[in-house]
């Protein structure tokens, strides 16, 4: 009976209301407001879902499927995104740090405590470094601060380092400033929220990338009090095929890589020309890929190489010296 009352009193040939006069006046809204106050949630798995509705919120018209995909899976455990170089993994990287805001805001106790909770994204190069930086400041509203060696941070006292920590949420830099700084003291795994590594595969012997994990965090998995930051990594080339030409030598590469990056042990189930693993226990990795190209390729252009082989065959001298002469008389027309 309402909804023909209802059928009965729309005009369908009157003109739509203007949006103002759907809206509630500001009385009405502050009494619905008061009446439904906004609710937080504490449980752990709630916040999460919540934070990715937000992030989701914000970047789906930018991101594509994989990388929210990707994000997913980076916001329940360590992973590593193993995608071609333009298919987006800085993204992937700023969605994550997104997610991550809220551990990074400042409380007043944190400026009285010296705990001050910060995200590091390192880069092996200088020219990364404020290339990130910059793409991460266009993407949030947290501080960012770029730190390469050729500034003298090698002679930064606590002092100095106290007052960065004060300043910025996000710390781009090269590795082996956090090397040094965690080795110094000045910086610790508990204050690091999100450890982001840009082409991880950097990380093996003595690479910084590695001494970060053997040395700071690798040690701490026992504790069982520990804090130890959420791992990304990020690579397009997950294995050096110079070292090795068999798939063995390939999955041996890849299982040290993941075992590396925070886990105790590794377990494969698929290597074929991509790999991923569906490992899901506390501390492992996961080495996230696109199963199928043609998923990237809806995305990003790939290059079509066309290879010509020539032959070596020996030609008749007189043929030879008119070749030559010929490429002599081009060569001065030109020069």
């Amino acid at each position: 009976m309402a909804t023909v009352e209802m059928a009965a009193a729309i005009d369908s040939n009157a003109a739509p209301a203007p949006l103002s006069a759907t809206l509630p006046d500001p009385e009405t809204y502050a009494r619905r407001s008061a009446a439904f106050p906004p609710i937080y949630l504490v449980s752990p798995v709630s916040l999460v879902l919540l934070t990715y509705v937000v992030v989701l919120s914000l970047d789906l018209l930018f991101a594509c499927s994989y990388q929210l995909e990707a994000l997913e899976m980076a916001m329940r455990g360590n992973t590593i995104a193993f995608l071609e170089t333009g298919s987006g993994k800085t993204l992937i990287a700023i969605m994550l740090l997104r997610a991550h805001a809220h551990l990074l805001r400042r409380e007043p106790s944190s400026y009285t405590s010296g705990r001050y909770p910060i995200a590091v994204f390192l880069t092996p190069t200088v020219i990364l470094v404020s290339q990130q930086a910059n793409v991460i400041q266009m993407h949030t509203d947290l501080s960012v601060g770029r730190f390469w060696g050729d500034m003298g941070v090698d002679f930064w006292t606590a002092d100095t380092w106290e007052r960065k920590l004060r300043e910025f949420q996000v710390f781009v830099m090269t590795p082996q400033i956090l090397l040094d700084n965690l080795r110094h003291g000045f910086f610790n795994m508990g204050m690091i929220k999100l450890l982001v590594f840009d082409e991880c595969h950097h990380a093996k012997g003595r690479h910084p990338y590695a001494c970060i994990m053997t040395e700071f965090y690798h040690r701490q998995l026992g504790i069982q009090s520990a804090i130890l930051p959420r791992i990304f990594g990020m690579t397009a080339s997950i294995v050096n095929t110079k070292g090795s030409s068999s798939q063995i030598g390939y999955e041996k590469q890849i299982v040290e890589l993941e075992s590396l990056m925070a886990s105790k042990f590794s377990r494969l189930t698929t290597l074929v020309a991509l790999y991923t693993t569906t490992t899901m226990e506390y501390g492992d990795p996961d080495v996230y890929t696109v199963a199928n190209e043609s998923i990237l390729a809806e995305y990003i252009a790939f290059s079509t190489p066309k290879v010509k082989l020539y032959k070596h065959q020996d030609i008749p001298y007189d043929l030879f010296v008119r070749i030559a002469d010929r490429l002599e008389l081009l060569k001065r027309e030109v020069l």
